[in-house]
């Protein structure tokens, strides 16, 4: 199985979509690079592989697992979290364990101060990013790893 490595205009497009969406900065990103197998879309910082012409995909991990629609794992949204600055939303104490059961919540009493528009957020508890959801006009709707799919987010 190959991996094909992105055009430098398809990973800009990405870069480019979570300095907007999440406010990450662009110097976060500046070494990475993004290959694709099927829909997902993986991030690598440096593969001494890629230098000799080799695909190696063990090496990334899953940023996206809908490279069409933008929808980001949990996991890839977690590990950035120090960087996210817009489209962050703090999940209230009583409201996390409906929100870690994949249970839909209601848009009606979040805080949506750090929210520009909806679409995919960061979700926060005791202020650390744990968690992406997608937000709708009406609904948090969790993006969480699928127990029968192991890491892949559902």
């Amino acid at each position: 199985m190959r991996f094909q490595f992105l055009s430098s205009g398809d990973a800009r497009r990405y870069t480019t979509y979570l300095a907007h969406r999440y406010g990450i900065p662009f110097a976060v990103m500046k070494d990475w690079s993004w290959y694709g197998h099927a829909q997902s879309v993986y991030v690598v910082t440096h593969s001494p592989f890629q230098d000799k012409g080799l695909n190696v995909y063990a090496s990334g991990m899953l940023a996206f697992t809908d490279g069409k629609t933008f929808a980001p794992t949990s996991n890839f949204i977690s590990t950035l979290g120090k960087h996210i600055s817009q489209n962050k939303l703090e999940l209230s104490e009583d409201l996390a364990p409906s929100f870690f059961a994949r249970h839909k919540l209601s848009r009606e009493g979040l805080d949506e101060k750090h929210i520009r528009s909806h679409g995919y957020v960061a979700i926060l508890l005791h202020g650390q990013v744990v968690a992406s959801a997608l937000l709708t006009q009406t609904h948090l709707i969790p993006n969480l790893p699928s127990p029968e799919h192991g890491s892949q987010e559902g």
